[in-house]
């Protein structure tokens, strides 16, 4: 279930082609660059973005790195190499949200409001997914500047609980990042079990995958295997 979700979310075909962009990005940098290796990380970077949003990060990262190498280089004639990584993406995600609007002849909504994901950590919810955006921007019937006004709301009245409680502060952020860093299952395991219970008939294997002494014994091994991601 999760190797799916991670798929269909983008994650897994978005890190492939923001690694290749990556890499090719240092290649660049370590002799002259032909057509063949721009057009490389120019669209790897963006089709990464367009399988997931987040992946902006990476074409940020390569732009801002073959920016300061060209610089260092002195060569200013494949400056336009960086732009393009950033200006792309950014258009080939808007050119296929304008393709489909005219094949459905609907306007394709670019989503709900990015200050609703800021709103959303500050909620009570460990700090992770909890709904929010999605819930949110429903109620607001799918506008997403109605859904920014929420979102800008409680981002302030929780900030004013922030500031009348600093421990209160200190206590969420420090179980946000732990549970963000240092749960080995990710929280593969939560829905799951929210979900066995809420069910009336949930079948053996979502009992197994619900079984506190399986997850313990999951969470044994899930957390050698974190170590020796965090130790490369």
């Amino acid at each position: 279930l999760q190797a799916k979700t991670m798929v269909i979310y983008g994650d897994v075909p978005g890190l492939f082609l923001a690694i290749k962009a990556l890499k090719r990005a240092t290649e660049i940098t370590q002799r002259k660059s032909r057509l063949k290796d721009v057009l490389v990380v120019v669209f790897c970077s963006a089709f990464a973005y367009v399988f997931k949003n987040n992946y902006i990060i990476f074409a940020m990262a390569v732009m801002i790195f073959l920016a300061a190498e060209f610089i260092k280089q002195r060569r200013f004639r494949e400056l336009y190499v960086p732009l393009a990584v950033l200006i792309v993406p950014v258009l080939l995600n808007k050119g296929i949200c304008l393709t489909a609007g005219v094949a459905f002849r609907t306007q394709i909504s670019s989503g709900a409001n990015k200050l609703s994901w800021i709103a959303m950590g500050m909620q009570e919810e460990s700090g992770i997914y909890s709904g929010y955006n999605a819930i949110t921007y429903a109620e607001s019937g799918f506008d997403a500047a109605a859904q920014g006004e929420v979102a800008k709301n409680d981002i302030i009245n929780r900030l004013k609980e922030f500031a009348g409680d600093p421990n209160s502060f200190l206590g969420f952020y420090v179980r946000k990042i732990m549970v963000q860093w240092s749960d080995p299952t990710h929280c593969g395991f939560e829905f799951i079990s929210r979900n066995a219970y809420l069910n009336e008939q949930p079948s053996q294997l979502v009992w197994l995958l619900a079984n506190p002494g399986f997850i313990r014994v999951a969470a044994f091994f899930l957390k050698l295997f974190q170590l020796l991601i965090f130790l490369g």
